[in-house]
């Protein structure tokens, strides 16, 4: 999955795919700092489940956020460069 930031300047809509650590490996599970990657994730997350994270899913210091949690790897935070807080993620 890809997950991107994105916010309005000047009348334009900018697009940023966020970042995962540099040590990150592909394949890596994102969870949320503090807790642990679940052990048997499902295989395809529900889009009336996704729908209702959405809204709490953004940039904050330029670090992916869900609500006032950090999405993190196993090598450390997501994030994104030149999106302003509030941004959105999809």
């Amino acid at each position: 999955m890809i997950l991107a930031g994105e916010a309005q300047f000047d009348g334009s809509l900018t697009v940023k795919i966020l970042q995962p650590p540099e040590d990150a490996c592909i394949g890596d599970r994102i969870y949320l700092e503090g807790s642990a990657p679940s052990s048997k994730p499902a295989k395809q997350l529900s889009s009336k489940v996704w729908d209702k994270l959405l809204p709490f899913l953004c940039i904050q210091g330029g670090v992916a956020k869900l609500n006032q949690s950090s999405l993190v790897t196993s090598s450390g935070v997501v994030t994104t460069s030149d999106l302003p807080d509030g941004s959105s993620i999809h």
